[in-house]
């Protein structure tokens, strides 16, 4: 467990300063770029706290209900990148 912390920290502190970095260069106004950030504290704060409710409910559920969530969710990611091209 303290080996899945220690990665996720990891790959937090390195990908926090990169999306900070990149905001200002994908915004035309100092507006909007007030405006992303917002929405991405936002969404963030909301995914933390959905993430916490759906974990213990998966817990709760069983390892077969944290397998299938696992596996929708790797399929969703897949289908969404579908349409990213290079």
């Amino acid at each position: 467990m303290y080996v899945l912390a220690a990665i996720a920290a990891i790959t937090y502190t390195t990908g926090r300063p990169n999306h900070h970095a990149l905001m200002p260069l994908l915004s035309e106004s100092p507006e909007q770029v007030a405006a992303a950030n917002s929405v991405s504290s936002l969404s963030e704060g909301i995914g933390y706290t959905a993430g916490g409710i759906l974990a213990a409910a998966l817990a709760d559920a069983g390892a077969g209900a944290v397998f299938t969530a696992a596996a929708a969710a790797l399929l969703l990611g897949a289908f969404l990148t579908l349409g990213v091209s290079a």
